[in-house]
Formats: C-alpha cells, structure tokens, sequence
C-alpha cells in the first residue's frame, strides 16, 4: 500500500501538487522507523535497506516539493533545514530550503545556503552548484515574483474556506482528502480483499463502514490498474442495480450475453469485463438492502450469484459488501452458506480519541482553519457515549464550521449549536418550523414513509417518489418539503 500510494503522489506533482501532497503524506506516516530494525547491520540486508532509506527519502522530498507547489514556505524550514543537515550535498534539498527561506522573507539566509552549497560541493566532489540551483539564486537574487505562488485553499481566508465536512452524506469515493481517522479498519479492510473472496464489513448503523470503503478503500483499489472497481446499493431490484454497476465499471462491455436469470449471472459476467491479469472487486453498501426490499426469490437468487463466483477459483472477483450488525445473524441465515459470511467478517470497531481527534481536526486545517483543543477533548468525550455517531459528530462539525466566526472553531460555538445531537435537532426543527401548515402536515407523511418499522429493527426504507403521490395528495406540497430537508 505504502509502495502505491508513493507511486500515485510522485505521479500527481506535476498536475495536482495538493493532492499529491495528501497522498505522499499518508504514506509517510504509515512508513517509520528503521528499514529491518536491529538487522540492518545484516550483511545480506544492508544494501536493501539503503534503497529503502534512500526511497523514503525521495518520497519526503516530493512531499516537500508538493507542499511548496501549494504555497507554503515559513512552516517547511524546520524540517528542511534538518534534512540539508542530514545531506548537504543533496541540491534539491538545498533548492526547497532556499525557496522557504525566502518566502519567510529571510533572502540573506537563502543565499547563504547556495554559497554553503557551493563551497561545500568543490571541497568535497570538485563540482559547481547545478544549473537549476544557479538558476534559483538568481531568481532570488532578482526577487523573481513567480517565486511567491497563490496561496491554496489550505491557506486561504477563514472567511472564504470550504466547509470539509460531510454532513449527514456518507463519504464517497471523491471525499479521499478529507477523510481520516479510519486507516486502521481500511487497512484491514484491504488485507482481507487480498486474502479472501468475499469480504463483509460490519458494523453498527453509523459506524463508518460505507464511508471506510468508499473515500478509504476503494481510491486505494483504483490505483492499481489491474482492479476494476463496481459499486452498487442493492436496493428492490438488486439485479438492475447490480447491471449498472458493471456497465459503470467496464461503460465499453456489454454484460447482456451473460444474463440468463439464474445464479450463475455473475460468474459469465465476470469474464466479460476483465483482460489480462484484471481482477473484478464488487462492492455491495448497505447489503442487508437484502432483506428489507427484495422479494425472497430475487434475494435467493443474488445470494447464489455471490456465492457461486465467490466460491469459484477460476471467476476473478472478490464481493466486498457493508451490513449493519443488527442484521447479520439474519443474512447468515438467508445465504446458501453462512460460513461465506462468517468467515469474511471484518468489523467495523469505535474510532479510538486518537482517530477521532484526526477526523475532526485535519479536515478543517486542510482549508486553513483550526478547532479549539478543548472542542476536540468535549468531541471525543461525547463520541464516547454515542455508538454509532459518527453521522452526528460530522453533522456537528458541518454546522460548527458554518457558523465559524474566526479561524479556530470553538468549544463556546459547539455549545451554542447545542452539542452533538442538539445540532441535528435544532437545524431539523428549524426547517421543520419554516414550512407551511399544510406542508409540516405532508412532512409528517413523507418522512414516516422513508423509516420501515419492525418487531426487530426500525430502519430506513428507500421510497420512489412515485409512491409519495397519491390522490388527493398536492405534488407541490411534497417537492416543497422533500426540497427543504435536502438543502437542510
């Protein structure tokens, strides 16, 4: 992962040097310590872990590079000046230290590193400075403008800085850069798709699972060319769902020839879309879909199509779905074998207050705003006493940096907005309140159709909005409502 993800950065910097930015410093964290340990000294093993020092090296100046492309200079001093002192004949080290120095309005100091650069370079290896160093000390020399670069949105006003959070919106495969404190299950999430056919991750309803898949999961996948990604939500016709996906995945292949209406489907359908060495991951959110909105014929039937290309070696898919955990006893029940799903189980556990503190903070400080360490420390105090909340601790961070009236969002804030559940509450009963009569009347009605109430669960239930109009029923009304909880 770390080796893909370095790939995928160095590839970014010349178009997208904030992205790349992101990549390369994720795999950097995931990369510490010695190559080896104590082996190191290993005779068989010191020339490898001097490739993988030198590697990790190379890769924490392309962050650097990236972090420069994106405006930044003051911040990066530290850790340049530290690592010219770890290799002072490396010029492109020395280059990214004269840039900072000289955006942090330290010109003398800049220069001084290329002259540092240029005595030390002819006592040591008898060489002149590089023509691109040459050319960085004139520019310096000049105060060349196109040194200074726009300021990106990670440091632009607090003012004009976009809200990073998701609101109720499960993250999708888009929201990468915005998305932390989950490394741990996405990791484990995609040892799993290495080793198994089918993979289940699980967890209760707001535990982050989608999310985990979606923004963590699958832009890793993507980035090897030999995995074909299909997504799908089964809803109450799994089948047409489960069609769109492969056509989205593989838009120039034709699946018709293989679909014959019985459970093996997907096995002909998988060699159509693969070439070569590819490899087919289906992800199937919110699987226990299943069992809400399906008929028992069509929803033994998808099962038999998973198992049976789950459980064929020569069929080049593996079947990622997410299940609420209040349904998986039921699902075992329902597949052709349950030990597909019991051994696939990958469970989705409450992000620890480190990872909580990383969700909450870092995506404000990409767009140049920061949280109040108290508002962090309250967050993750009342996450404890919220299974499954984590919809809530977005939604209230959404609301907070809405209502941002500085740079640094604040515990007082947080209070006013009525904590982690108050927020949901207020902004409900406020678009709730600003309806007409006739309006909250069929908003009642809207939303008692979209929750599905049994003796076990009471969950949501997808509703086409055909099936919101009936005699009698004035259309304007609903689109009026159905409108002012979506903008909400």
């Amino acid at each position: 992962v770390v080796y893909t993800r370095l790939a995928a950065g160095n590839a970014l910097l010349p178009t997208d040097p904030r992205a790349a930015a992101t990549v390369l410093g994720r795999a950097l964290e995931e990369w510490s310590g010695l190559p080896y340990g104590n082996l190191a000294e290993h005779a068989a093993l010191q020339a490898e872990a001097q490739r993988l020092v030198q590697l990790r090296r190379a890769a924490v100046t392309d962050r650097v590079e990236a972090d420069l492309a994106t405006g930044h200079g003051a911040d990066l001093i530290p850790e340049l000046t530290h690592l010219v002192a770890d290799d002072p004949t490396d010029e492109r080290l020395r280059g990214h230290l004269m840039l900072a120095l000289y955006r942090a309005d330290r010109q003398v100091d800049a220069l001084a590193v290329f002259e540092d650069a240029r005595a030390l370079l002819r006592d040591q290896l008898g060489l002149d400075p590089s023509d691109d160093l040459v050319d960085l000390h004139t520019r310096i020399l000049r105060h060349d403008p196109g040194l200074i670069v726009d300021r990106t949105p990670d440091e632009q006003a607090w003012t004009s800085a976009p809200n990073p959070y998701k609101g109720l919106r499960p993250f999708g495969t888009d929201d990468e850069s915005d998305f932390f404190g989950q490394d741990e299950l996405v990791q484990r999430i995609l040892a799993a798709i290495a080793a198994r056919p089918m993979v289940a991750v699980v967890g209760p309803s707001g535990s982050g699972k989608s999310s985990a898949v979606a923004a963590g999961v699958i832009p890793q996948l993507r980035l090897d060319d030999r995995c074909v990604v299909a997504v799908m939500v089964p809803g109450p016709s799994p089948f047409h769902a489960l069609v769109a996906a492969l056509e989205r995945a593989c838009p120039d292949v034709d699946v018709s020839p293989a679909l014959r209406g019985d459970d093996l489907d997907l096995v002909r359908a998988v060699p159509l879309l693969l070439r070569g060495d590819q490899h087919l991951v289906l992800v199937v959110d919110q699987f226990e879909e299943l069992l809400q909105h399906t008929n028992a014929d069509v929803r033994k039937r998808f099962l038999n199509n998973v198992a049976e290309a789950t459980q064929d070696p020569s069929c080049a898919v593996t079947v990622v779905v997410t299940l609420r955990g209040d349904f998986l006893d039921r699902m075992v029940q329902a597949m052709p074998d349950g030990t597909l799903l019991t051994d696939a189980l990958v469970t989705a556990s409450p992000l620890t207050a480190v990872d909580l503190a990383a969700a909450a903070t870092r995506p404000a400080e990409r767009v140049g705003v920061h949280l109040e360490p108290e508002l962090v420390a309250e967050l993750v105090v009342h996450m404890s006493d919220q299974p499954g909340g984590l919809p809530l601790f977005e939604y209230a961070l959404t609301e907070l940096f809405d209502a941002r009236t500085g740079a640094i969002l604040t515990r007082a804030d947080y209070h006013r907005l009525g904590g982690l559940a108050g927020a949901l509450a207020r902004r409900a009963e406020q678009t709730y309140c600003a309806l007409e009569p006739a309006q909250q009347h069929m908003c009642r009605q809207v939303l008692l159709r979209l929750v599905s109430v049994s003796e076990t669960a009471t969950t949501r239930r997808r509703t086409p909005l055909g099936e919101l109009d009936a005699p009698g029923v004035d259309h304007n009304d609903v689109s009026t409502s159905l409108a002012a909880f979506d903008r909400a």
